[in-house]
């Protein structure tokens, strides 16, 4: 670390103390100050700043925000509780609005130096705080003076009347400046907190004139400044109405306070369609990352040339307040305008979205989340921690009501780290698609099972046909009785033989007018739909109940058949070998009743809720798709039926399918209907 003075004569040139841990900058600072008639004095040891402010007269401190030791801000927020007086500057290569917050409202940062800066503005702005930690001075100077007045007038009070009544005036006098000071201090502030609760350009503008026009004679205010969609815009006034224009071409890009300029003039006129007097044009300040074109204000007045000065000190004093209240305004707007865009992006994705943090808070979600999707948070919460474990995307399905959802988790990740931060939710309704898809399945295995009953029926009747035809041929002739009842039980099991084939192939024939009900007799469908489970009974006992008057239901009679079948496939899945099976019909009101019941194992309470889902299955894989009980609770709704079941575990399960019964006008619509 160095310190370096670069000053031949430190009483004749204004000193300034530069810190900063780049020799390059410091280099380049003394040079460039020194060109102008400043005394510098450098130091990459931002801890030396205190005791080189203690030896030597320093009237502005320049500080870097970046330095390994201490930032820029805690440097100047030192020097500003030891040496009040001197005028403090800050240098960062970035712009950040915290930042500068933080340095206006901590250390009393006069001025901001951006890099890399420009001789002209380095000068100017070096300028200006010598004039402002003079302006201190000169206050400070007048506040001891006061005191020291007051003190002379305390101690003259008794015995010198004509003495007191002279520095009364004196003192009054300096009061009243005093006063006018503080008036402008408390005019300032008030200027400041009402910016602070402005959010419009409108607004901000209309209050500025109101304020202007207390105490100046001040016409209009004329806004130029770049939108949320780099659009030249003009906010001005007319009357007492704003009116706000799109413009076509930039307005001058001078940096710099100008009076009656001919071509700002000539702009406005040009704009306004309308004559322009006196001007004058004020450039707001430019920050870090902002368009070289900086935002203008221009105003129309009629001041005095007495008025001049004090305007321009006025103004002054709030240009700075007012740059960053306009810049704060439009970059709200913008942030405003891009979470709208956001916004509605995300609510025009029709499926339900949502983003959560790592604890499954939901931070942001669109509206058909909103509409769709409540209670799942433990569902979420499952998912993101399978997602940590298996770091990848993941996807859960579950039901919700009536839908069915496919719930896809994708973790966000920071840019610069492989941390995962938050996590997107995408819902999918895919309750139609599952509907389509089980309809799919069924028919197809229907199909197949059409082809092969086909098949079987082409190679096995023909054959079956001959032995009945011979069998019946040879019972004509006269053979022995022993004969003869052999033939009869040849004949009567090939029979069974047709019956059986032709049962298979009704029950796997897809019908045209499959959507239509008819009446179905359950004794009558049971019964037909037994031979073609003799090989899935054989090792059980099968007990029916059917009632004694075989009960009429309205019911698509394959449908009905396949969901029996199913049940019963399932209850002797369910079952050990010499298992119990009980079928039972019989009517309750305007309904008929189909009971299935096992004494096997029951089915799990875990389970309970979600057998009825598309595709979820107990058994192994390749043995099941998980669609039989899915697509028996599906058809018997459409057949405008219900499916229940109760179940006890390691004591049975009881399926009860319930179908409106065939009512004589029913019976008779069937029958004209088949007419």
């Amino acid at each position: 670390m160095r310190t370096v003075v670069e000053n031949s004569n430190p009483s004749e040139k204004p000193l300034i103390l530069w810190v900063d841990d780049d020799p390059l900058v410091l280099s380049s600072a003394r040079r460039l100050l020194g060109l102008h008639g400043f005394g510098v004095l450098t130091t990459e040891n931002p801890n030396e700043v205190l005791s080189l402010l203690e030896k030597n007269e320093v009237l502005v401190l320049v500080a870097d925000q970046r330095m390994p030791q201490m930032t820029g801000i805690e440097v100047l927020k030192l020097a500003k509780e030891k040496y009040p007086l001197v005028a403090r500057v800050m240098i960062t290569g970035f712009y950040n609005r915290s930042l500068l917050e933080e340095a206006v409202n901590t250390a009393g940062v006069f001025r901001f130096i951006t890099k890399p800066w420009s001789e002209n503005e380095l000068i100017n702005d070096i300028r200006q705080a010598m004039d402002h930690a003079r302006q201190i001075q000169k206050n400070q100077i007048l506040t001891n003076e006061i005191r020291k007045q007051n003190q002379m007038l305390q101690q003259l009070t008794d015995n010198l009347e004509n003495i007191v009544f002279d520095r009364t005036k004196e003192v009054n006098k300096s009061n009243k400046d005093q006063e006018d000071k503080n008036k402008r201090i408390r005019g300032l502030v008030h200027f400041i907190q009402n910016l602070q609760r402005v959010e419009d350009l409108t607004e901000l503008l209309d209050f500025f004139l109101k304020d202007l026009k207390t105490t100046f004679k001040v016409e209009n205010l004329i806004l130029c400044f770049l939108d949320n969609n780099s659009e030249y815009q003009m906010l001005f006034s007319q009357k007492k109405d704003w009116h706000q224009k799109l413009l076509k071409k930039a307005w001058s890009s001078k940096n710099e306070i100008r009076t009656n300029d001919k071509e700002d003039q000539r702009y406005l006129v040009d704009n306004l369609l309308r004559p322009i007097h006196k001007t004058f044009s004020f450039p707001l300040l430019k920050f870090h990352g902002q368009e070289s074109l900086p935002n203008s204000l221009f105003i129309e007045h009629d001041l005095e040339e007495s008025k001049v000065d004090r305007f321009m000190d006025y103004m002054t004093s709030r240009l700075q307040i007012l740059s960053l209240a306009v810049d704060r305004i439009i970059y709200l707007q913008k942030i405003e305008y891009n979470s709208k865009q956001w916004e509605y992006t995300f609510d025009s994705v029709r499926n339900p979205i949502c983003i959560v943090n790592m604890e499954g808070e939901k931070l942001k979600f669109n509206t058909s989340f909103k509409k769709e999707i409540k209670n799942v948070a433990q569902i979420e919460k499952e998912l993101i921690a399978k997602v940590l474990r298996e770091k990848s995307r993941q996807i859960e399905f579950f039901k919700k009501d009536d839908k069915i959802f496919e719930l896809n988790c994708l973790p966000i990740k920071e840019e610069t780290q492989e941390m995962v931060t938050h996590f997107v939710m995408y819902y999918r309704d895919i309750t139609e698609e599952r509907s389509l898809y089980v309809k799919m399945i069924q028919n197809e295995k229907m199909a197949a099972l059409g082809l092969l009953s086909g098949n079987i029926a082409h190679e096995l009747n023909n054959p079956l046909t001959g032995i009945r035809s011979l069998a019946q041929i040879l019972l004509n002739e006269n053979l022995p009785q022993s004969y003869i009842s052999d033939l009869n039980e040849i004949d009567k099991a090939s029979e069974r033989c047709q019956n059986v084939i032709m049962g298979l192939r009704e029950f796997s024939e897809v019908k045209s007018n499959s959507n239509q009900l008819e009446i179905v007799f359950l004794g009558e469908l049971i019964q037909k739909t037994l031979p073609l489970l003799k090989s899935a009974l054989r090792r059980h006992q099968l007990h029916l109940h059917l009632a004694s008057e075989d009960i009429g239901v309205m019911a698509d009679p394959r449908l009905l058949q396949q969901i029996i079948f199913n049940l019963i496939i399932n209850a002797c899945q369910a079952l050990q070998d010499n298992g119990r099976i009980e079928i039972r019909t019989e009517k309750r009101g305007i309904s008929g009743i189909l009971e299935i019941e096992d004494n096997g194992s029951g089915i799990p309470v875990e389970i309970r809720e979600r057998i009825f889902d598309p595709f979820f299955t107990t058994k192994k894989e390749g043995e099941g798709t998980g669609l039989g009980l899915s697509f028996c609770k599906s058809m018997m709704e459409k057949m405008g039926g219900q499916i229940t079941f109760q179940s006890q575990e390691k004591k049975g399960t009881t399926f009860k399918l319930k179908l409106p019964l065939a009512t004589k006008k029913r019976r008779q619509s069937n029958e004209n209907s088949h007419c």
